[in-house]
């Protein structure tokens, strides 16, 4: 099901078992209510250029069910070059890639009183993106990251719980990519450039009154931050940590 013209609704409806992906929203001022999508054979939910997009007791699982590979797109939901998405009350859960992906220059994200469980990747992978709001969300079980943050600035996880994720509760990372060529396909032309406001680079991370837990199967780090291009410290990168509670257990 594709949506390519602006202010489309999308309500109480289910869609199950397409063979690639579930629904594309292509068009700006969309809203999708009480929407489910099961047994998607790529992704759940794709989203391009569809800026002020808004979801509301959404459910997206099972997706990838004919297991293609997990990059670059398969998963829950994957958008791309979008601006001001808000998303309340949703689960993205048992999906077989990250719940829920960021990437392409997308920004001003919003994410409110979410699930994100039991998914193959990162429960939340926000990647060449900035300004994401993380509020009161859940994540449990998933078999990589509860959230991955790449190269993407201006991020607040504020009230959330973090619960069994096989690999870290928290990861922030920077690697050798960079908003400097114009032609680059992740640049997003309508806003224009160079756009100071997307660099590609993380930093301005505010992490607050979460509950951190790392009793997955293999525990790590409840929070890590590392720099591939060994260019910037945890310092530099301007990631602040205050007022969680940690618990971690096992070698």
């Amino acid at each position: 099901v594709t949506f390519e013209a602006p202010s489309a609704t999308v309500e109480n409806v289910l869609i199950d078992g397409f063979a690639t992906t579930g629904i594309s929203m292509l068009g700006t001022d969309s809203e999708l209510h009480r929407v489910t999508i099961t047994n998607s054979g790529m992704l759940g939910i794709h989203a391009r250029r569809a800026d002020r997009l808004e979801l509301t007791s959404v459910l997206v699982t099972g997706s990838n069910a004919e297991r293609f590979n997990i990059a670059p797109v398969a998963g829950g939901f994957k958008m791309t070059q979008t601006a001001r998405v808000t998303v309340r009350d949703s689960d993205f859960s048992h999906n077989h890639g990250a719940g829920f992906w960021t990437d392409w220059s997308s920004s001003d994200i919003r994410i409110i009183d979410s699930t994100f469980r039991d998914n193959a990747g990162d429960g939340l992978f926000l990647e060449i993106s900035a300004g994401a709001r993380v509020v009161g969300s859940f994540f449990a079980d998933n078999g990589r990251f509860g959230i991955k943050v790449n190269n993407t600035s201006d991020v607040q996880i504020w009230n959330n719980a973090f619960v069994g994720n096989v690999q870290r509760p928290l990861n922030f990372v920077q690697d050798n990519r960079r908003n400097t060529d114009p032609n680059n396909d992740a640049v997003d032309r309508r806003r224009g450039w160079p756009d100071p406001a997307m660099s590609w680079t993380i930093g301005r991370i505010h992490v607050y009154n979460n509950i951190i837990d790392a009793t997955g199967p293999t525990p790590q780090c409840l929070a890590c931050v590392e720099d591939y291009s060994y260019e910037f410290s945890a310092e530099q990168m301007g990631i602040t940590m205050n007022s969680n509670v940690y618990n971690r257990t096992g070698e």
